[in-house]
C-alpha cells in the first residue's frame, strides 16, 4: 500500500495552525481558524501562458486550439488558494472589513507548462492599488511591470525566499512564478477594492518576459527568461530581491521571517493602510535590493 503524503504545517510561518498536502495542494486549518473561500486554476488559463503565442493573434483572439494534453491533464490543478484565511475572531474580522483589506493564501505546484515555469495567470489592479506578498514555503519569483499599451516602462523580477515580504508598487501588473523544486505557498494582504483584471496579460500571453526552465537561454542573475514578442517596446529585465526589513505605513517595519498575518492580530493594522492608496511612497524604493 502506497504511503500517504504527510501534511506540511505552516503554523510557525503564518502565526496560526494551517496545513497543506504537497502532492495535492489540499489545505486544512486548525482550531480557531476560518479556512476561507476555495478556488483553483487549471489549463483553462492557457491564453495567458507562453504556449498561447502561436495560437492567438495580437488582439488576443484564438487562431487555433492547442493540444493541451501534450503538456498535462487540462483539468488538473496548476495552482489554488483560499480567500479570507484568518483567525475565526469577530473582532479581528470587523477590523479587517472596516479597513477594506483581505488575507489570502495561494499554492502553486512546481514544474512547467511547455517550457515555462508554473505561474499564476497574472493580473493588474484597475484601482492601481498596491499589494503585499509573503513567501512562506518554497522559492518564488514575482514579475512586476508597468506598461502603457504595448510599451513596457519598467519590468523587474523579484526572487523571493522563505520569509521574504514583497511589496507590489501601485500601478504594477504582477505574475507569481514557482522557481523552486517544491510547491510554492504565498500569503498576501490586498484591498477588497483592488478590482483585479486579467484581460491585459491574457491578451499578451503573459508578461514582458516568460520565465523558463534552465535548459533555455537568456540567463540573468540565476533567472532564465525569454522576451515576449507581444510587447512591441520592451525594456531590460531587472532581477532583484526583497530587503530583509521592509517598511510599511506609519514607519512600521517587518523583518524577514516575521509572519505578515500577525500585523493585524498584534494591533498594527495601520501598517497596511497603504493597500488602499494608489499614490507613490518613498518606502517602495527601499523595499528591494540588488540580488
Amino acid at each position: 500500500m502506497a504511503k500517504l503524503t504527510e501534511e506540511v504545517s505552516l503554523e510557525k510561518e503564518l502565526g496560526f495552525p494551517f496545513f497543506f498536502n504537497p502532492e495535492t495542494l489540499e489545505t486544512r486549518c486548525g482550531e480557531g481558524v476560518s479556512l476561507g473561500e476555495p478556488w483553483f486554476k487549471t489549463l483553462a488559463i492557457w491564453r495567458s501562458l507562453k504556449l498561447a503565442y502561436n495560437c492567438t493573434d495580437e488582439e488576443g483572439n484564438i487562431t487555433k486550439q492547442p493540444n493541451l494534453e501534450q503538456y498535462r491533464n487540462p483539468h488538473s490543478i496548476i495552482y489554488s488558494g483560499r480567500r479570507g484565511v484568518y483567525w475565526d475572531n469577530d473582532q479581528l474580522w470587523d477590523l479587517i472589513k472596516q479597513n477594506k483589506i483581505r488575507p489570502d493564501i495561494t499554492l502553486l505546484f512546481s514544474g512547467t507548462v511547455a517550457d515555462e515555469l508554473i505561474r499564476t495567470e497574472g493580473h493588474e489592479h484597475l484601482s492601481n492599488f498596491p499589494e503585499i506578498y509573503e513567501t512562506v514555503y518554497g522559492r518564488g519569483g514575482y514579475l512586476l511591470f508597468k506598461s502603457d499599451g504595448d510599451e513596457v516602462k519598467d519590468v523587474m523580477f523579484v526572487v523571493s525566499e522563505k520569509g521574504d515580504h514583497v511589496v507590489f508598487p501601485p500601478g504594477y501588473k504582477h505574475i507569481s512564478v514557482n522557481i523552486g523544486e517544491t510547491p510554492l505557498v504565498m500569503t498576501d494582504w490586498v484591498s477588497t477594492e483592488a478590482s483585479p483584471n486579467f484581460d491585459y496579460i491574457r491578451k499578451h500571453n503573459g508578461g514582458p518576459y516568460w520565465v523558463v526552465k534552465k535548459e533555455k537561454r537568456g540567463k540573468k542573475d540565476g533567472v532564465y527568461s525569454d522576451k515576449n514578442p507581444r510587447y512591441k517596446k520592451n525594456t531590460k529585465l531587472r532581477v532583484i530581491k526583497p530587503a530583509d526589513e521592509v517598511e510599511l505605513s506609519h514607519g512600521i517595519k517587518i523583518k524577514k521571517g516575521e509572519p505578515m498575518f500577525n500585523l493585524v492580530k498584534n494591533g498594527h493594522i495601520e501598517a497596511l493602510d497603504f493597500l488602499n492608496d494608489a499614490s507613490d511612497r518613498d518606502f517602495y524604493k527601499k523595499a528591494f535590493v540588488p540580488l
